[in-house]
Formats: C-alpha cells, structure tokens, sequence
C-alpha cells in the first residue's frame, strides 16, 4: 500500500485505482452501519416528507403544517423529490435516500479528485484530500443522515470539473463543456437553495481558467460565456416551468426563513459568545482542513478563491452558523486544503524535517477523518445497536399504536418511517403555532406521540381536555434506554422514549 500511494504521487493511472480501491472499503464500512447511524433525524424526514406532499398531494396529512394547516413548499423541490423517489425505490425504506447521499458523496469526491489534478496537484496530494473531504466528519454526517448536500456538492464539482478542461480542448469541445457546465449550475437551485453559497466558487474557477485563456478579448470572453449562460437559464427556467405554482408559493416562505435567519430573534446571533460556541462545536469535528486550507489561501494564485471562501462564512455566520450551513464552507476548504499541503511539500527543508512538515497535516487530516467518521461513529452505533433497531422500532409501534389509517400528531421525527410503513397519517406543525393552532391539530388525532421530556404536567391537562388519556410512557429495545443514551453523542442519539396518549373513544366528537 505504501508503494502504490508513493507511485501515485506522480502516476495518475494508480491514484485512481487506489482511490477506487479506497472508495470501495470506505463504502462497505459506511454500509455497515448505515442503518443504525444516525437513527432518523428532522431535515431527513422534512426533506423527503416535502417530496412525499408533491407526489400525494391529496393525502390529507402532512408532518411540515403551516399556519393554514397546509405543507409549507420547498423552493428546492427537486432534491426532494430525488429523494422521496429513492425511499420508494427501496421498498420505502428510509435507507434509500441515505444510499443515493453516500453514492453522490463517493461520485463527487471522484470529481474533486479528477479537479484538483486539472488545475496541478500532485496526484497524491489531490487523492488524499478527495479522501479527507469524502469521510470529513461533517460531510458524513450529512449524507448519512439523509441530506442534500452530496448532491449538491456533486453537481457543482462536476461542473468545475467541465469547466477546468477548457485550457486544452477545441472551440467546439469548450462550448459542450461550457454548456454542459452551465446546465448543472441551473439545477442548484431546484437541489436546494443554500446551494448559491457555492456559486462564488465556480465563479472563481471561471475566472481562473478563462482570463489567461480570453485575457482582456471581450468578444472571447462572450464567445465562451454565452454557452454556459444559455445551459444555466435553459435548466433553470426548464425546471421551474412545471412547478411554477409551487415555486411562487415557496419563494415566499423561502424569504421569510431567510428573514427569520438574519434577525435579532435568532438564537445563534444574540452574541458574539453564542457564535464562537457554535464555531467551535462544529469545528472540533473537522479541525484540520480549516488550518490546511489557510495556508493554500496564503499562497498568491488562491487569494481570489479564499476571499471568496471569507465571503460565504461571513453570510453564514451573518444567518445562522451550524454543522448544516458550515457545509458550505467545505468545498472552498478542500480545494485551498490541496494547495496548503502542496505549499508545505515545497519548503526548502531537508531529511526528516522536511518528511514531518509535508506527510504530518495530511495524515493528521486523513487520520481524524477516519477516526470520528469509521471509528467513532461505528463504535456508539454498535453499543446502541438494541435502541437504533429500525425494525424493532415498527413492531413496538405497531403493538402498542396499531397500524391503518390511525391519525398520529408525531411529536417525535424518528417514528416518521415508522409510522409510513405502519400506514399512519401524520401531522405535526413545521414552526412554533400558537396553543388555539395546536389544540386544534391535537383535536384531529386519534393518537398524541411525544418524547417523554416534552410531556410536561400543562400538557397532560391539556389532553385530558381535549378528550385523551393520562398518557403513558413506550420505548423501544430490550427495555428502558439507558440514561448515557438518552443525550446527544456523535452519531445521534437513540431512539426513545416516547409518551403515548390516546383519545378516550367516549371523547371522540
């Protein structure tokens, strides 16, 4: 293994084999605990419920309700929609889209890697920090839980990828590419929206492939332009036609979260010490790519790349900064990470030193990514294996909540799947309503399911008002979850539990 990744360096026939051959271990270990972590999580559950509303408009329930009892509309339909399908696919299991997220995830880390060489990083250097980025502890838990981001960071490395390959080809290849480019950039924002935070980035690669190959020729300029202008409008306008009563619905109520983002009635911008602890919590998991990437920033060729990198933190810490908006960040920083590790195998040191300074960040880099990511993760998700049991999960359900169409408020995403199989129909209010709003969506269930900590005493007066019983407390496993599983640990937390509240079938109205 040694001596092939030495002959990778300079040989990029075998940094693909062994990226290959890594991807593939990479892959089956992620496949081995895939279903066990992270149990299910919110954005995974709102994403494919938003794909679930467009296909089964007429269901009569919906776990994202607004204040008009209705679904509140994605903007990025078509994500959803992608990831709604891939559920169907396998049987309507929630390990469908998490699969499409880890094969979007390897695909684009063959894509970076492909990148990087392009624009002259050594071969090892660029397999490497491919590598780092696909297993990055963030990124993992991203894809793995169900999320987006694969496949926008996908799209957009394909398109710099095209992009990157003008500098050797013929007119009529640079318009294909060009093209080609462009329709992928048009999808991003029928992915998801956040992904116009990567839009700088290929911008910044435009720039550095076409001003020494236009120099200052404005008809050039034009000339190699205007085809990836007219695939961005052809895909954006393409997909917007069919969903434009959607879209303008969603337009609104993607400015007013935009709105909510950036306001004082935040959270995670009430002050400075709230934002440094948010930086942190997130930067603890992936600490080393951040201080490669600043030194590929120093470096002349990549100032334009790191401000715009300083651009898009600075907006998302100006919204609202955690894990899932820092992800936006990380396509900047493995591509300045390639160049900081490129800059430090240049340093004039000898022997030993000069070994330490350019092999140490990369192992530590790589080393970290695989200790959280394979290491970590796989540990908590096997010693919680009997609370993560998907399947164990919809046998309790359905004994003790029964199966068909039972109306449940699911104040629990994680018995989303659960319940789909089981036959439910869901509610449950996307944003905070008021009490008038909630009785009345309490009024419409047969069945009240809530975690146990949000079961205070008002709310069991609440439902015995509302005609439910006293509730009692279910869980799933082998009995109740330990009290160290019932806190957030890397991976998620387990299932459980739940407090269960009937309707007394003399209180039906």
């Amino acid at each position: 293994m040694v001596n092939c990744f030495r002959q990778a360096v300079c040989d990029r026939r075998t940094s693909w084999q062994l990226w290959v051959v890594v991807s593939v271990v990479i892959l089956a270990l992620q496949l081995w605990t895939i279903g066990l972590s992270p149990v299910v999580w919110q954005d995974e559950v709102q994403t494919i419920e938003n794909g679930r509303v467009l296909l089964e408009a007429d269901s009569g329930w919906t776990t994202s309700m607004g204040e008009d009892s209705k679904s509140v509309p994605l903007i990025s339909y078509l994500g959803t929609l992608l990831h709604e399908i891939s559920y169907r696919m396998a049987c309507g299991s929630f390990l469908g889209p998490r699969l499409l997220g880890l094969l979007a995830a390897c695909i684009g880390s063959g894509f970076l890697l492909s990148w990087l060489m392009r624009k002259g990083v050594t071969c090892g250097v660029s397999l490497v920090t491919s590598l780092s980025f696909l297993i990055d502890p963030c990124f993992d838990r991203s894809y793995r839980g169900g999320r987006v981001e694969a496949l926008v960071f996908l799209t957009v490395f394909a398109a710099c990828w095209l992009i990157s390959g003008l500098c050797w080809q013929s007119p009529k290849k640079q318009r294909c590419s060009m093209f080609g480019a462009g329709l992928l950039i048009g999808i991003l924002p029928w992915l998801w929206t956040t992904a116009v935070l990567l839009l700088p980035l290929v911008m910044v690669e435009l720039w550095r492939v076409l001003h020494p190959h236009a120099g200052r020729s404005v008809s050039r300029w034009c000339s190699i332009l205007l085809p990836f202008v007219v695939g961005a409008l052809i895909s954006t306008v393409g997909l917007a036609a069919p969903a434009w009563d959607l879209v303008e619905v969603a337009m609104e109520a993607t400015l007013h979260h935009v709105c909510w983002d950036s306001s004082a009635a935040n959270p995670a911008i009430e002050g400075s010490s709230g934002l440094l602890s948010s930086v942190f919590s997130v930067v603890r998991y992936s600490p080393f790519l951040p201080l490669l990437a600043l030194l590929g920033g120093c470096i002349r060729g990549n100032r334009l790349l790191l401000g715009a990198s300083l651009l898009v933190l600075v907006v998302v810490m100006g919204t609202r900064f955690y894990l899932y908006r820092y992800l936006y960040v990380l396509p900047y920083l493995a591509v300045l990470a390639g160049a900081g590790v490129m800059w430090l195998r240049s340093l004039p040191a000898t022997g030993v030193l000069r070994t330490l300074v350019a092999r140490v960040p990369s192992v530590l880099a790589l080393g970290w990514a695989v200790l959280l990511t394979l290491g970590v993760r796989s540990y908590v998700a096997f010693q919680e294996r009997p609370w993560r049991d998907h399947a164990a999960m919809v046998s309790m359900l359905g004994k003790e909540v029964g199966r068909g169409g039972i109306t449940v408020y699911m104040g629990a995403y994680d018995v989303y799947f659960a319940g789909r199989e089981l036959g439910w129909k869901m509610l449950r209010n996307k944003f905070t309503l008021s009490s008038v709003k909630m009785g009345q969506i309490y009024e419409r269930c047969d069945v009240v399911l809530r975690v146990s900590e949000e079961d205070s005493p008002e709310f069991r007066s609440q439902m015995l008002r509302l005609g439910f019983d006293g509730g009692r407390t279910i869980h799933a496993g082998p009995r109740e979850i330990p009290s160290e599983f019932q806190k957030p640990r890397y991976g998620g937390r387990a299932y459980g539990t739940y407090r269960l509240h009937r309707r007394v079938p003399s209180a039906t109205p």
